[in-house]
Formats: C-alpha cells, structure tokens, sequence
C-alpha cells in the first residue's frame, strides 16, 4: 500500500499570470509556498481485479476507463494502470472551491502515489508537467499551471512561465528567522463561500484575450511578484503587505465574480482592524482569506470578522512526498521459524519485508554515506523471540531528492527473518532503492 501526502499552496502575488492566455504572449511569474495542509491519497491493489476510487463518493467499476472521476480517470491511464487497483483520498480542508489548489494537489499526489506503486522513480518536474497535462489538456480545465509545480516542488517559491510553454521553479531562500516572521504575520480565515473557479477563470481567460486593459493589469500584478521576490530574497517583509494589497485591488478589476460586496466589507474591517494587505486565496469569489498584519493585530482583526474561521497554519518546505510504502514478498516461512521484533516492522514470514516510510518513524542517520551497513536488533518482545543473530536489520543514509540538498534525516529499517550471517542471502531480495529526484524541496519519495 502507497500513502503519498501532497501540500496545498497559498499564492501570494503573481496570480492569473500563470494563464495560457497571459503567458503565451509574454512571461508571467507567481510567488506561491506551500503550507502544512495536505491531500492524501492511498493507492493498493484491489484483490478482484476490479477498479475502486473512494472520494466524496465511492465508484468500483471493471476498468478505469469507466470511472466518472475525470482525474483518477486519466492518471491511471496515463500511468497505464486500468485494472486491479483502489484509490482512496483525504484532505484536510474542503477541496471543493478553497483557492488552496486543492484540485492540482489531488492530481499531483495521485501521479506520486500511482507511479511509487509501481516502484518508478519520477522527479518533481515530470509530477508537475503531467499533472498539468491531465488537468488541462485531457480534462479541458481553464486553469493555470502554478498549482501543480508548487504541490510537486513545495517551499516557497518564483515561478515563471514563458510563451513556450516552459516553467521554471525557482526556491526562495527562507531562513528560519524570516520564515517565523513572516508565519507569524500571516493570516488564514475561511469564509464559508464557495464558487466554481472554473467559471470565473474562463471569463477571466476570455477578457484577457481581447482586453489591454486586463491584460496590462496581469501585466502589472506579475511586476509586484518580481518585487516581492526581490524583497523575500533581502528578507525584507516590510513591503509583504503592501503588494498583497495591491495585487488585490488589481485582482478586482479584471473581471466581475472576483470579489463581492460582502468580500469588500470583510477586507474593509479588516484593513480597519489593523491588516496591512491581503487577497483572496485562488482565483476569487470565496474559499480562505489571506491577510498580513503584525501579530499583535491578530486578535483585533479576528473581533472584527467574528463570521470567518481563522485557520491555524505554517509554511511547508516540502513538495508531494511518499509517506508510507508497504510490500509484502517472498517465500513462506518454514515452521518454526520466528518473526521480528514487533517493535520493528512486523515480517510475517521469514523474508518477508514490509517498508514502511513514515514521517513519524524517521530517524537521524548516523551514517556518512549511502553505504549498507547492518545492525543488530535489541531484545525481541514477541511470543518466540528471536536472538540477535537471527534478526538482521539494513539501515540506510538516504539523501535528500537527487542529492542536491544535502541529508535527509531519515534512516530506514527493512527488517527480515534470517540469522545475521544470512544476510547476504536474505538482501538479495532488498534491490537498490530508486530515489525519486528533484530540488531539494521537491518530490521526495523511496522506492524499494
């Protein structure tokens, strides 16, 4: 069973500039992070042979060319997986109509979890491409493509798009210090709204095709991006605010639907209540509140919008990762035989592996290097204990996506039913991992 964990983003400057409509003719640029709310997707083999995907509804059907689900629809063809497989997915906010990016996340963590399935290493930057190729030329979506590369990359950071079609990510150095400033400053409110995107981003399309005036406001709306990627790269915030606000303001003049009277009054009290700038998340018309203030105006600005759910969060330095990866192999055990340590994964048959890639059960590594090396388990806890020669355990310094960020602090465990001296026998069946490439906040994920 595969178990990938996939951020929702908030956009901060830059919005609507990631728009075929706008960047086909000139480069855009959003300044997006990703923060500590996540789509989940849990993908198995389905014993019967039979298709199931389990959302808001739940279809079971014979391929997957039968499923109503339009996303899971097309990821499972593309990866090329139309039988025998059940797909299950969580969220920790409303997906529906957020502005979170909630739908590219989805698409993002499916093609993770779906390719880790199938033990394929695939990098951040192909994660993105293809989910932006499911959403909007297989489904016909009138979005834009910042969502998919800040679910697949994370952190906080500049994305260009060019008339090519090209996108370039650029990470935005957020040393601890500002990072905590600046999640202390920030604000997150739900405001019970939904809309359909969809509708406001094809009128949005439709006015920049045939309006100057809407396209010199995008125009400008990615120059207050640049500034702010500027002023993150001095890690100065003194001017955050101002650019959400104004960014906002130019937001509302492209189409109607953006904003509301309601809308403009909460942002009024707001503003009164001591909030330097913010936005609506996403394309408009509803879903979370953004705003920036100092935090001591947190409690006045929460008084005055009593109607609005404020909703705790923190930046997320990470992209769409694996965190739980199960496969169960091997011969039957002979009798006699014991198991593992229950303290350890737990091997059901001698040889048997089961990988288990949790956040929660990650480690420190000691180790230099991604050299194997072996460790002998601890007193055994199970009905038949077994001796330390007869448990063997691979430890493993992994480093981070492609090597390029240094160590990841994790250390992982495949524990197996042999005596110590039968290693080498029993890792033959352990494969070199594939280790899931891209930036050092990108895609993370081990496949054994």
């Amino acid at each position: 069973m595969i178990l990938s964990r996939t951020p929702l983003r908030i956009s901060f400057a830059g919005g609507g500039t990631d728009l075929p409509a706008f960047y086909r003719k000139e480069p855009g640029c959003v300044v997006s992070s990703t923060i500590d709310k996540y789509v989940y997707i849990a993908v198995n083999r389905k014993f019967d042979g039979k298709v199931r995907a389990s959302y808001s509804v739940t279809e079971i059907v014979e391929e997957a060319r039968e499923l109503r689900h339009e996303l899971i629809r097309n990821a499972l063809e593309l990866v090329g997986l139309t039988r025998a497989i059940e797909v299950v997915s969580i969220s920790d906010v409303p997906s529906e109509g957020s502005g979170l990016g909630a739908s590219s996340a989805y698409t993002v963590g499916l093609l993770n979890a779906l390719y880790a399935h199938q033990g394929l290493p695939v990098d951040a930057e192909r994660l993105a491409r293809e989910a932006c190729h499911i959403e909007i030329e297989r489904c016909g979506k009138p979005i834009g493509k910042q969502d998919q590369y800040i679910a697949a990359y994370g952190g906080l950071c500049a994305i260009r798009f060019y008339p090519d079609g090209t996108v370039t990510t650029e990470a935005l150095p957020c040393p601890p210090e500002m990072r905590r400033r600046l999640e202390d400053s920030l604000l997150l409110l739900h405001t019970g709204l939904r809309r359909s995107a969809n509708s406001i981003l094809e009128q949005q399309a439709a006015t920049i095709d045939t309006s100057e005036t809407a396209r010199g406001l995008l125009r400008e709306m990615g120059r207050l991006a640049e500034q702010l990627r500027l002023a993150v790269l001095h890690a100065d915030l003194t001017s955050f605010g101002e650019i959400l606000d104004e960014g906002w303001r130019r937001k509302q003049r492209i189409v109607t639907g953006i904003s509301n009277p309601q809308i403009n009054e909460w942002y009024a009290r707001a503003r009164r209540a001591g909030a330097l700038g913010g936005k609506l998340a996403g394309a408009g018309g509803g879903g979370f509140f953004l705003l920036y203030a100092p935090p001591e105006k947190h409690p006045a600005i929460c008084a005055a919008l009593p109607e609005l759910r404020p909703v705790p969060f923190r930046l997320e330095p990470h992209g769409s990762r694996i965190v739980h990866a199960e496969h169960r192999d091997g011969p039957v055990s002979p009798p006699g035989r014991s198991r593992c340590s229950p303290r350890r994964s737990t091997c059901g048959r001698a040889g048997d592996a089961i990988l288990r890639l949790s956040r929660s059960r990650w480690r420190e590594s000691a180790c230099a290097s991604s050299s194997m090396c072996r460790a002998a388990t601890g007193p055994s806890s199970s009905p038949h204990p077994a001796s330390r020669s007869e448990t063997a355990c691979r430890r493993l310094s992994l480093p981070s996506a492609g090597a390029l960020g240094g160590w990841l602090p994790c250390t992982l465990e495949a524990s197996t039913s042999r005596s110590a001296a039968d290693w080498s026998t029993a890792s033959s069946r352990f494969p070199t991992p594939a280790w899931r490439a891209g930036s050092p906040n990108g895609a993370a994920s081990l496949i054994w």
